[in-house]
């Protein structure tokens, strides 16, 4: 029979990767709390004080050698004050390696070294090629109970929650830097529950919060009961620090949550602003700049842009051609009023390409316009964009989709022209989906007003990049709903084609989907980052070769 109580301060952070000594701030405000609450131990998340993934930094001495001195330095707090603390951080192995290791620091020294046994090397995870692994699974006892320690992956498989428990564990322990995407959350939960129903161990997951890159941490730190249920949990998309408490065989806390944090869609938008503003910040931009067409793409860009900057920070460009309806300007102005965007201006490009054309005019003598004359548009405006990005410092955020991005529907050095882009990972049927949400939601921790923001007009007329006369979106590429089914079917469940056209697709349109996916590849190894939010983003999750003989094959 386990003993206790035991009190646990929960310290769901968010750390910046390589800032060591802002994140080793962030541990000891956290500590000096749980200290004030009487905690036995304070619990971070995974590799806290170097951030998460810290890549190839951790392979350089310098990087280990002041992560060494913070850790002494925290080591040195915890002498004479009662309150230990379990310290997610990379560590110098004896062999020469790292470990992903959680420290514990008590009575001023480290008293024990836990290391990460199970090393991902799939999807987004590279922990293989910089950690060196555990020997094995190990157990820490507090206050006379004994917890097994478990860093991430270490809980998802059977193997190290049997280890702990005939290791003599009474509990379960996870320090935590999962990246977010779409029905994560509810995953990561049915995972602990499978580790408790297995064991009969209640189990205590605490997890990072904070935007790194193309990953958003998503936090929602939890515990459960030897019955599975819910006994703790954080919200979502912020900090928060907690106590939780382990006693009569159970940890016990409370529900953080609110009812937003239960919504799917409002979970990505929360996920796509937080990636949009930790984007920004920890890289010193305070402000950003887009291009504002008077679509679904560029009016939900600039709606995250807001809410995660404020509308003071944001400039819109409205770049119109001779192309461009007054529909589409109309659009374009009611977005920038209903967002309080008061840095825009209407530059027209018009000069611009004849200039360019005029220009070529001897080069492509009695060619007809074709794509060429698209691009050029498109790639005019990338340079305005170029200009007030360079002259104001500010951001320059792409609004290209996951749909677009996977066909090519997009110009290089044109409309992917940029910096940052939120929307890369969103598939353009889930857009609207979006667009919907916040037309109905204020987020939580959203900056900009509460009212409906998106014309009804953007959402019900039909997609076009007015790059020639009565262009539309479906000229070029099957409607978006069966276009993102496809795509999903590729991308996401790596279905080959003819096990897509035998779920009732039509066949030329599958190949011809399949032909624009691999061709493409080039462009997007040139696209900016942006927020994963899908099992199979681009760049980090799917990597294609450029070269490839296999896209002709019959598959």
């Amino acid at each position: 029979m386990a003993q206790g109580p035991v009190s646990f301060y929960v310290a769901q952070l968010n750390p910046t990767v390589g800032a060591i000594s802002d994140n080793a701030d962030r541990v000891v405000e956290a500590y000096k709390n749980a200290v004030k609450a009487g905690a036995a131990l304070l619990l971070t998340p995974e590799c806290v004080l170097s951030g998460y993934p810290s890549e190839d930094l951790t392979k350089r001495a310098a990087f280990l050698d002041r992560i060494e001195k913070k850790i002494s330095e925290l080591t040195a707090l915890t002498e004479n004050a009662g309150t230990g603390i379990l310290l997610g951080t990379p560590y110098r192995a004896p062999n020469g390696g790292v470990y992903n290791a959680a420290l514990y620091l008590a009575n001023g020294e480290i008293k024990k070294i836990i290391a990460k046994t199970r090393l991902p090397d799939y999807g987004v995870f590279d922990d293989s090629r910089i950690f060196s692994p555990g020997s094995g699974y190990e157990t820490l006892t507090i206050a006379g109970v004994t917890f097994g320690i478990l860093i991430c992956e270490d809980m998802w498989f059977a193997e190290g929650v049997k280890a702990c428990a005939e290791a003599g564990a009474q509990a379960l322990i996870s320090l935590n830097a999962s990246p977010f995407e779409a029905g994560k959350t509810h995953l990561r939960q049915n995972i602990a529950a499978d580790r408790v129903s297995e064991t009969g161990l209640p189990i205590l997951s605490v997890f990072q919060t904070g935007g790194q890159d193309e990953l958003v941490f998503d936090g929602g730190s939890f515990a459960l009961n030897v019955k599975g249920d819910t006994a703790f949990r954080a919200p979502f998309f912020e900090e928060c620090e907690a106590r939780v408490t382990f006693t009569n065989d159970n940890f016990n806390g409370k529900d953080l949550r609110t009812a937003e944090d239960t919504n799917e869609d409002g979970l990505i938008y929360r996920a796509l602003t937080l990636g949009l503003r930790d984007y920004a910040y920890k890289n010193g931009f305070k402000g950003c700049v887009l291009g504002l067409s008077g679509g679904a793409d560029s009016a939900l860009v600039a709606a995250l842009a807001v809410d995660a900057l404020g509308a003071e920070n944001v400039a819109c460009l409205i770049l119109p051609s001779r192309y461009t309806s007054q529909n589409s300007l109309d659009d374009a102005e009611s977005v920038l009023k209903n967002l309080n965007i008061k840095k825009s201006h209407r530059l027209s490009i018009e000069k611009s390409f004849d200039g360019v054309t005029e220009t070529l005019a001897p080069v492509f003598a009695d060619k007809p316009a074709d794509v060429t004359e698209e691009n050029i548009q498109s790639r005019l405006r990338a340079v305005l964009l170029n200009a007030y990005s360079n002259k104001f410092g500010a951001l320059l955020l792409t609004t290209g989709n996951k749909s677009e991005m996977s066909v090519g529907y997009a110009t290089l050095y044109g409309d992917m022209c940029g910096g940052f882009n939120p929307i890369k990972d969103v598939y353009k049927c889930k857009v609207y989906d979006l667009c919907r949400y916040r037309n109905r939601s204020l987020p939580q921790d959203a900056l900009g007003p509460a009212e409906a923001v998106i014309p009804d007009s953007i959402l019900t007329k039909a997609p076009t990049a007015e790059l020639r006369a009565d262009q539309k979106d479906s000229d070029s590429l099957p409607d978006y709903p069966i276009l993102d089914r496809i795509l999903y079917k590729f991308i996401e469940e790596e279905a080959g084609t003819e096990a897509i056209i035998a779920e009732g697709f039509d066949r030329e349109t599958v190949f011809k989907v399949r032909n624009l996916l691999f061709l493409a590849e080039y462009k997007r190894r040139q696209a900016p980052p942006g927020v994963k939010i899908t099992a199979k983003a681009f760049g980090r999750d799917r990597r294609y070769p450029i070269t490839n003989g296999f896209r002709t094959e019959n598959w």
